[in-house]
């Protein structure tokens, strides 16, 4: 399978599925799309085989921190984005690169222990990238909604809530990061194995942390209880039937923003949403099934938020890193 494959509609309930419960029995997905487990396993080993799929186990830095996330846009020289973009992706700062129309060329999104690693960052890694012309970033203050959240709307409303309801995970107290405390070696093991291999099984992963199955799964359930790890399944919206990737720079009175949010947030088109520092305080990306849905999305959706005043719009051409992982060329 390539990069430009779509997903037959069995394949886009699978990962429909997946995206409930990242690490949902095989069987469990088979009952609920009412196909047989040996095709759900066989079609899911596959999609993840290929890189168009990826299951992964992240952590985010514990509240209190010093990290800094930030929204970095950048002007590149002609013909030269795309290279510019596969260099930045590279980077184990950057969770996210992709290429976007307009002057702004490429959108990245880094993480930086403090505010000294980040204007290093900025300023010695990125601005000297060859064809990189200029940068503006911006301080990322708090998330609203993020892929983790964003239903495809593939499955009907019974599947959904057997997944929800059998998955064999246990939920992790909210989507901010907990307080991780001191990790020990074990947890780190845990956590590294997990970040490669999402789907890991527990023999796997009591190899991987030298430690019995029985222990290794208790101590991957309270680092998912306690906030630290959290599952996600990445996946280009295009395979599932949305070629479009609104990226959306929004203005609003400051005294109707939480409103604001809260309303975008809930759109089933919304995929990403956070505030930040600068002059246009949210940005939201928006998936939708094709071109002509744009035009009634900024009327009928973004036209009609309280106290949205301005929105700049830019479309996603492509994405070389998600959720901190390389996508498919």
């Amino acid at each position: 399978m390539t990069a430009t494959a779509q997903l037959d509609s069995v394949e886009r309930a699978i990962v429909a599925a997946l995206h409930i419960s990242p690490r949902a029995p095989w069987e469990l997905i088979a009952r609920a799309l009412g196909v047989s487990e040996s095709t759900v396993a066989r079609r899911a080993q596959r999609l993840l085989a290929s890189g168009l799929v990826t299951v992964v186990g992240m952590t985010e830095e514990p509240r209190g921190s010093r990290s800094l996330s930030a929204s970095i846009r950048l002007a590149c020289k002609p013909g030269t984005a795309a290279k510019v973009a596969r260099t930045i992706a590279k980077d184990p700062q950057v969770r996210f690169v992709g290429l976007l129309t307009g002057p702004s060329a490429c959108l990245v999104e880094a993480v930086a222990p403090g505010r000294e690693e980040l204007m290093s960052f900025i300023e010695q890694r990125l601005a000297t990238i060859d064809g990189v012309l200029q940068h503006a970033s911006r301080i990322i203050l708090r998330s609203f909604t993020g892929a983790y959240a964003w239903d495809p709307g593939i499955l009907d409303a019974r599947a959904a809530a057997e997944i929800r309801k059998e998955s064999m995970l246990p939920a992790s107290k909210g989507t901010e990061a907990g307080d991780h405390g001191k990790l020990d070696v074990q947890e780190s093991a845990i956590l590294g194995a997990l970040r490669g291999n999402g789907r890991m099984s527990v023999l796997e992963l009591a190899a991987a942390a030298n430690t019995s199955p029985s222990t290794a799964k208790r101590r991957m359930d309270a680092l998912l209880e306690r906030g630290i790890l959290h599952f996600r399944t990445v996946v280009e919206p295009s395979l599932l039937g949305f070629d479009v990737e609104l990226m959306m720079w929004l203005d609003s009175d400051r005294s109707s923003l939480r409103q604001t949010a809260d309303t975008l947030a809930a759109h089933p088109a919304v995929r990403y949403l956070i505030a930040t520092t600068g002059d246009t305080p949210l940005f939201a990306t928006a998936v939708l099934p094709h071109n002509d849905d744009i035009f009634a999305f900024l009327t009928d959706v973004i036209g009609t938020l309280p106290g949205a005043r301005n929105v700049e719009t830019q479309l996603l051409l492509g994405a070389s890193k998600r959720h901190w992982h390389l996508t498919p060329a």
